[in-house]
């Protein structure tokens, strides 16, 4: 992604952008992971927060960002809640971080788990 700025241009690699998404939607309560778009046999694999960005892909048309971030989400959360709050969270981080318009952020929550008592952060978007 290469932002021009009134002084020069700013390349970001494709990989910071998802690290970022994927950290910002993991700071969501209800959040547990991650998960790789394509999962293998329906079971989705956790990633933890080093791992973030490969369940996240980010699409840039030379003026806006468009965000797809796939999550594996606590059992008995509420569902529309967590993803609201993750479509807030990772659109907000992706423009501050580039300055940059974020036309859309998907959320697909591919699997529920249950996760014993880890204390997370509030749900806050």
């Amino acid at each position: 992604m290469e932002i021009h700025t009134g002084t020069g241009k700013l390349t970001l690699a494709g990989e910071l952008l998802t690290a970022v998404a994927g950290v910002a939607a993991m700071e969501v309560e209800g959040v547990l992971g991650t998960t790789p778009r394509k999962s293998r046999g329906g079971l989705a694999e956790l990633l933890g927060k080093g791992n973030a960005g490969r369940g996240v892909l980010i699409e840039w048309d030379g003026k806006r960002l468009f965000a797809e971030v796939h999550l594996v989400v606590g059992y008995g959360e509420p569902l529309a809640e967590v993803a609201a709050a993750v479509e807030r969270r990772v659109r907000r981080s992706l423009e501050e971080h580039t300055g940059s318009l974020v036309e859309r952020v998907d959320v697909v929550i591919q699997s529920v788990r249950r996760e014993s008592g880890k204390g997370r952060p509030g749900r806050d978007g």
